[in-house]
């Protein structure tokens, strides 16, 4: 029994921390903006400069066609003053849930504001479909 009790503090010592709310980045005061991602990160600071806090969902080398929010980035988001995504797959449920949280939720869907090449204008495939990696290739 003794063994047991101590062994509980010590987990809970370790799960207790990481019950905190995590640090928000960037400067106090600025909005945050939050990119599904990291090329968006890019695109922001050169439209909105220094004025905005910008941070993305998925880390850097990391596959956004395998992408599968963990709480903490869906409290990211949650917390963001904008939210900017592309379109894609993994995105469907976030935004779902997230405008189910929180109706007056923040999104800009730039697959719906800006015109998007079909994969058939830039390839030999037989069926057109949408090539949401505009930040490589929006229609001119």
């Amino acid at each position: 029994m003794k063994k047991f009790l101590i062994l509980s503090v010590i987990l809970i010592g370790f799960v207790v921390p990481g019950c905190n709310k995590p640090a928000a980045t960037g400067v106090p005061g600025k909005p945050q903006v939050v990119v599904s991602i990291p090329p968006y990160i890019s695109i922001v600071k050169a439209i909105a400069g220094d004025t905005v806090n910008v941070q993305s969902v998925v880390p850097a080398n990391f596959d956004p066609h395998t992408m599968e929010a963990t709480p903490s980035q869906r409290e990211m988001i949650h917390n963001a003053d904008l939210f900017i995504c592309i379109g894609e797959l993994f995105e469907d449920k976030l935004i779902q849930t997230l405008h189910q949280e929180n109706k007056g939720f923040r999104i800009l869907q730039l697959n719906e504001k800006i015109p998007v090449l079909s994969y058939s204008e830039t390839s030999n495939l037989v069926d057109a479909c949408a090539d949401t990696h505009i930040h490589l290739e929006a229609a001119q």
